[in-house]
């Protein structure tokens, strides 16, 4: 499994449950048809804090890779109307198996480093 986190500041008013969604897929994307098309489940849990929540994947494969997000509504402390507010969170694992190894383009200088296929290195 894995887990996803998000935490809002400790002085986040938050008024409801911390949901998720996937932010990448925009408003024609669905996980569940996504899935059920290519013959697969997904099973998770959310955990909840005051000001925040974790998103666990009981298993997950490279079609779970992307931007997920989680929403809350909040009380603005100034205005003291309600608000949206929301966290992106990565979730880009490593699968070793069933997926292409790319190899970075350019050879590392010490200053530049291809951040899209490995650890973020400094000399």
């Amino acid at each position: 499994g894995a887990d996803i986190d998000c935490e809002f500041p400790p002085s986040t008013l938050i008024l409801s449950n911390i949901i998720w969604e996937r932010a990448d897929l925009g408003s024609s994307g669905n996980l569940d048809i996504m899935y059920k098309t290519l013959g697969e489940t997904r099973e998770f849990s959310i955990i909840g804090r005051p000001k925040g929540s974790t998103l666990h994947f009981f298993g997950h494969s490279p079609l779970d890779r992307g931007l997920y997000r989680c929403l809350a509504t909040a009380l603005d402390p100034i205005t003291q109307h309600t608000v949206t507010v929301f966290q992106d969170v990565p979730f880009y694992p490593h699968f070793r198996f069933g997926v292409k190894e790319f190899k970075p383009c350019c050879p590392p200088n010490g200053i530049y480093k291809d951040f899209h296929h490995g650890p973020l290195l400094f000399k």
